[in-house]
């Protein structure tokens, strides 16, 4: 087997998985894909995975499908393809909650090693995934394979918005950093995909030390449906998102050395005011009256700076102890695949 990737400089992260073992020689494969109001792909998409299942026996496939709340006959197109497939499991939303939830819930149900992320529109073959997947089983030094898109891409300038400030804040050298994705189960087990945050996986994983490589793709026009993510607005939101990312990234394990920090700067201000005022009034550079403002901007400081201090004592304390608590999505139900529910039968008989 041969690929072409590049790689990305990041330092290799070890961690520990329980993930399910693959069959005898084959690489366990979980493909997670989100889907709302995509009826008319479903039956496409599902042919084309059943074909890479056969064309490669050497990957044990898994196909996820979230059903993210749609209002047409998605659930039903899904649902009648697992029923002739045995690699596909369901699971189908109460409302539409978005994509990350879809990719949480997902990657939750998933059962191997290597996970996947891809769209329901058809702009990404199945067949890729062969591609995707080679770097991760030729080598135990990459932990993400990203898909470079090669064709037309009407959102190119999102995208390089996107990219930018991901290189500004976290030094990524991923060139396409919102194409498909394949990764180890290590780094969804150790990230806590909130809202939107789906969109910076990459970033946060290049933080982290995961190592990345990118791997050209062909990007084609869909076929049938709307995208869902054709807002301006989105922009904004997406960098705002970046930079609360960053923020936590930092200061989430040590909220005592920003609010401690600036704490203790706001208490040398406070100081540093009420020292000066003396001095200023010998030398006639200010009148009697000022000295209600001094010492109301001095003690104000002051009091602000060690009530920010304790509360980043506190938050540090509560953040040791209490640890941090991971979204759930509200799943109305989970259909798993047909070899799942053989190999649970069967353990059953033994």
């Amino acid at each position: 087997m041969t690929t072409g990737y590049t790689m990305a400089t990041t330092e290799l992260k070890n961690t520990k998985t329980d993930c399910k073992e693959p069959a005898a020689g084959k690489a366990g494969l979980s493909v997670v894909v989100p889907a709302h109001n995509e009826e008319g792909n479903i039956i496409e998409l599902v042919e084309r995975f059943d074909t890479l299942k056969r064309n490669h026996s050497y990957i044990d496939l898994e196909v996820i499908f979230v059903d993210d709340g749609s209002t047409d006959g998605t659930y039903e197109k899904m649902n009648h393809c697992r029923e002739s497939h045995d690699f596909i499991s369901i699971i189908r939303f109460r409302r539409n909650q978005g994509l990350t939830s879809a990719l949480n819930a997902g990657f939750h149900a998933a059962r191997h090693e290597f996970l996947a992320f891809y769209p329901a529109d058809l702009q990404y073959l199945p067949e890729d995934l062969a591609v995707l997947v080679a770097p991760l089983i030729e080598r135990d030094d990459v932990d993400i394979v990203c898909g470079k898109r090669i064709g037309e891409y009407k959102k190119w300038f999102i995208s390089k918005i996107y990219s930018h400030f991901s290189r500004l804040f976290f030094n990524v050298k991923v060139t396409d950093q919102n194409s498909v994705k394949v990764f180890r189960r290590a780094l969804i087990d150790e990230l806590c995909l909130r809202s939107s945050m789906h969109r910076y996986i990459v970033a946060v994983a290049s933080y982290k030390g995961y190592r990345i490589v990118e791997v050209p793709i062909n990007l084609y026009p869909r076929k049938w449906g709307r995208s869902k993510f054709f807002d301006p607005l989105r922009v904004v939101s997406g960098i705002l998102d970046l930079i609360s990312i960053k923020f936590e990234l930092t200061f989430l394990d040590r909220p005592m050395v920003f609010f401690g920090g600036m704490g203790i700067m706001l208490i040398f201000i406070g100081l540093l005011v009420g020292a000066s005022y003396y001095p200023l009034r010998v030398l006639g550079l200010i009148t009697s009256p000022a000295k209600f403002t001094f010492f109301i901007t001095s003690w104000g400081a002051i009091l602000s700076g060690i009530m920010l201090f304790c509360f980043g004592f506190i938050s540090d304390f509560i953040l040791r102890v209490v640890g941090n608590n991971t979204n759930t999505a509200s799943v109305l139900s989970y259909q798993p695949c047909r070899a799942q529910q053989n190999e649970k039968d069967t353990s059953a008989c033994e």
